[in-house]
């Protein structure tokens, strides 16, 4: 299988952002994100960014540092690359999938379980479910640090509940 070489996160990121509105996907469970608490155990929570929200919004080499509004109420949120796997523009419908960051949870629900079944579904007329492997960059020994988490609270509790699911996106 052919290699798919993705840009870098944050410059893809930071192009598809020019564009207009972005959603990511990121799996929250990771001690490093800061999210809205009833977020945090979310392995596909789905965040929208832009630069016109009028919010603050900083990439960097560690992550996504930014604030968001959750039912009305403004979050300071965190989010290391390692934790962002998706990036869909809405603007120009470009999707990046980085399947490598991918949670194995979400792998093993959309992978057949056999090459058969994988053939048997392609003469069904079902399409078939491709994806590439990335190999993961070389770190330096070096990583940049997390920036501090902020002590802002939110000012109300969303008793929303998540929806978990995954969509194949071609």
């Amino acid at each position: 299988m052919a290699k798919l070489e993705l840009p870098h996160k944050r410059s893809a990121l930071e192009r598809l952002l020019e564009l207009g509105l972005v959603q990511i996907g990121l799996d929250a469970r990771n001690e490093d994100v800061q999210v809205p608490p009833h977020l945090i155990n979310d392995l596909q929570l789905r965040l929208n960014l832009s630069y016109r929200f009028g919010l603050p919004l900083d990439l960097d080499e560690w992550g996504i540092n930014t604030t968001l509004t959750f039912s009305g109420t403004n979050y300071d949120c965190l989010i290391p690359w390692t934790c962002v796997y998706l990036m869909i523009s809405h603007v120009s419908g470009e999707s990046l999938l980085y399947p490598s960051d991918v949670p194995p949870e979400l792998l093993a629900n959309l992978a057949p379980n056999s090459d058969e079944e994988m053939l048997r579904a392609e003469e069904d007329g079902q399409p078939a479910l491709h994806l590439a492997y990335v190999e993961p960059e070389l770190e330096p020994d070096d990583e940049p640090d997390p920036p501090k988490k902020k002590t802002t609270k939110p000012k109300s509790k969303s008793k929303t509940q998540s929806r978990n699911h995954l969509r194949l996106v071609k």
